[in-house]
Order: structure tokens, then C-alpha cells, then sequence
């Protein structure tokens, strides 16, 4: 004779309420939505720095005037020779919020030694969260050490 076993109801309510509340948190998990920024780091000065330094490149929300600005996105370059440096810089979308502000930060360091850094504000993105219509130019100042001082 077949015996057929019927699952306990509080059992199977119980494993179909896990199934949809799995199914619900995975609808609202997205993952990185990355978008590219074209920029030219552009020496103001000729170019000297030592042969070891390195260019860094980052993206923050400078929307808070009494906070350091808070870091989205930052890449590095080595190999310096001559400027301009065309640089492309991934971040992700979902780190950008409406009614902030963005920009562009540029300096050259050797050794932990600042030797060049962008000193005025550089504006990217725009409320819809767009990069600005092509290359962004973000202009580097050298420091006395630069220039041998």
C-alpha cells in the first residue's frame, strides 16, 4: 500500500514566506553602476617632477563647505613626462546624489612630497548626474619644490 505524507501547512508557509522575502531583497540589491569621466590634468608651468611620481586624480562631493570633501572615485598615474595627462576615471553612479555638488582634485607626489596640485575648483557633473560634455580640464600649479626652490 502507498503512503502519501502531506507537508506540514506552518512549514511550507514558512519556506514560501523565505522564497519571496529572497526574491524581494534580491529586486532591491543592484550592483555598481560605473560611468567614465574623460579629463586632461594640464601643467600651467613646464612639467618637472622626480621620475617616481605619481599623478592621483579623484572625484568628491564638495557640497558640505564646513567638512573635507567626501571621496567618490580616485585613480593614479605614473610615469610622468611631459602634460597634458589624459586621464579616465570609473565611478559608479550610485554614489552620485541629487542637489550635490561634484569636482575634479589633481596633485603630484614623490615620496609623500606634494609637487603640484589643481587650486581651483573644477565642476563635474551636472544635477542629472551627467559628466560634462567632453574632456573636463583640470589645470596643476607647480609648488616651490617643483621648481627647485
Amino acid at each position: 500500500m502507498l503512503k502519501l505524507s502531506m507537508p506540514h501547512p506552518s512549514r511550507s508557509l514558512a519556506i514560501g514566506a523565505l522564497l519571496l522575502g529572497t526574491l524581494g531583497l534580491a529586486g532591491c540589491m543592484t550592483g555598481p553602476d560605473f560611468a567614465q569621466l574623460e579629463a586632461r590634468v594640464v601643467p600651467q608651468q613646464a612639467f618637472q617632477a622626480p621620475g617616481d611620481a605619481l599623478l592621483e586624480v579623484r572625484l568628491v562631493d564638495i557640497s558640505r563647505a564646513d567638512a573635507p570633501a567626501n571621496l567618490i572615485a580616485s585613480t593614479r598615474f605614473g610615469g610622468l613626462r611631459q602634460g597634458p595627462f589624459p586621464v579616465s576615471l570609473q565611478y559608479d553612479r550610485n554614489a552620485i546624489e541629487d542637489g550635490h555638488r561634484y569636482a575634479l582634485q589633481a596633485d603630484v607626489r614623490s615620496d609623500g612630497k606634494l609637487y603640484w596640485i589643481n587650486d581651483s575648483v573644477v565642476p563635474v557633473l551636472d544635477t542629472t548626474h551627467n559628466a560634462a560634455q567632453g574632456e573636463v580640464e583640470v589645470p596643476i600649479v607647480p609648488l616651490p619644490r617643483a621648481l627647485g626652490h
